[in-house]
């Protein structure tokens, strides 16, 4: 049994994609509303046509008030099941599967948070210093990524009339504060252009029309918002 959890999404999955290699049929189920039939079925059902199976569970401490579906996994031993979450799980939060699971944790370095915060305070010149060494550390999809989630942010702290969704009421009060704060170094207009500048960059990734590098992309972003 295996956990992969943290906020470095694409290497987690990747590592995820690496363990499916290995099977033949493979179950995907939503932890976010699973009820324990479901895995009971999926774990202890046979494959239907004799397949070697796996079990991927994405999200399942998003519901760690269903105390029996944890009490079946830290009583029973399934060497087919993999728990994926995009977040940090706890220490705490894993003794809730007892001991049986293999646990890989995958984090963001340090140096991504320092550049996302240099560009939303406005400081994109210190940015581009480090953004070469940042490359080395994580690829380009997560720091668009990364970006884009900080801008949404910031236009919804800088917003406050509007129904905030779920992951922005999840923040805690003190990072609601900073995004405010963060939020100061741009004007209501600039944050939504730079945001649609982010979703542009995107859209020619996802629909090929892009010349040049992510990576480049992002860093003529950053060169175009330093001339202004």
């Amino acid at each position: 049994m295996i956990l992969l959890h943290g906020d470095d999404t694409e290497k987690s999955r990747a590592h995820l994609s690496k363990i499916k290699q290995d099977y033949e049929e493979i179950v995907t189920l939503d932890g976010k509303n699973l009820q324990q039939s479901d895995l009971l079925q999926a774990l202890e059902g046979a494959s239907l046509f004799g397949d070697k199976k796996l079990v991927i569970v994405e999200g399942l401490f998003s519901k760690k008030k269903e105390e029996q579906i944890f009490i079946y996994l830290k009583n029973n031993s399934f060497p087919n099941l993999v728990l994926w979450e995009g977040k940090e799980i706890t220490k705490r939060d894993q003794m809730l599967l007892g001991s049986k699971f293999s646990v890989y944790s995958y984090k963001l370095p340090a140096l991504i948070f320092k550049f996302v915060d240099l560009v939303g305070t406005g400081k994109i010149k210190e940015a581009l210093v480090i953004y070469d060494e940042l490359l080395e550390q994580v690829a380009p999809e997560v720091l668009w990524f990364m970006l884009v989630r900080q801008w949404r942010f910031m236009l919804l702290a800088k917003k406050t009339d509007e129904e905030e969704p779920s992951d922005f009421q999840r923040l805690q009060v003190w990072q609601k504060a900073k995004l405010t704060q963060n939020g100061k170094a741009y004007t209501l207009d600039k944050l939504k252009a730079f945001y649609r500048q982010l979703l542009r960059i995107s859209y020619r990734e996802k629909s090929g029309a892009a010349n040049l590098p992510l990576e480049k992309q992002l860093e003529m972003l950053l060169l175009f918002e330093l001339s202004k």
